[in-house]
């Protein structure tokens, strides 16, 4: 729409109480959608329908979120005049006033969008420290994990190692020996030493 600055339109103060209050509703319209739940756009000119006046009204509210409502009164008849005219004004009556507001919706609208915001945010942040130690106490678990696995191990290999010196030994001594009944100890010893060393290979 073009516009020229140097044409004067004047309004009179129905008109501009019509005009904020279509420009209020635009914006308790947009702010509806804007905070409505599985919303993820995050821009409130998307839900503003190209009006400019609703997206200048959702910032200023951000800086003074406490002008959200009017006042609307009729005016008697002499309390207009022509500012041209040289007769001053007739003192008007003071007309009994009715104030119209848009409620507090708006402006609680606001404080529950950014409460909601927060909350979110925090719960967010609970949810990362919850799943960092998770990570951290999985990651000791396998470290306990692994190094019980190596003492295991190790301890294995020392009992493999101690067996196969004694079967060493026991063979040595059996070579030199001559008694049937020792040689048949001795074979025994072995063979019993033999099955506990093989039974250590297959863990």
């Amino acid at each position: 729409m073009d516009i020229d600055p140097s044409v004067v339109v004047p309004h009179g103060w129905k008109k501009l109480a019509n005009i904020y209050a279509d420009t209020a509703k635009g914006y308790k319209d947009a702010l509806a959608l804007f905070t409505a739940s599985g919303n993820h756009q995050p821009e409130f000119y998307h839900f503003c329908g190209g009006q400019l006046d609703v997206l200048y009204l959702h910032l200023h509210l951000a800086h003074r979120p406490s002008l959200t409502g009017h006042v609307q009164a009729d005016l008697p008849d002499g309390a207009f005049f022509d500012s041209e005219s040289k007769s001053p004004a007739p003192t008007p009556e003071k007309p009994k006033r009715k104030t119209k507001s848009s409620g507090p919706s708006v402006a609680e609208a606001i404080t529950e969008y950014v409460r909601s915001t927060i909350q979110s945010d925090n719960a967010v942040q609970r949810l990362l420290f919850m799943q960092k130690r998770d990570e951290r106490e999985e990651a000791k678990d396998k470290r306990d994990q692994m190094k019980a696995e190596q003492e295991m191990s190790l301890l294995r290999f020392q009992e493999w190692t101690r067996i196969s010196d004694r079967m060493r030994a026991l063979r040595r001594e059996l070579q030199h020996e001559e008694d049937p009944e020792i040689i048949s100890d001795l074979t025994a010893d072995i063979e019993q030493l033999k099955r506990k060393k093989d039974a250590i290979n297959f863990i």
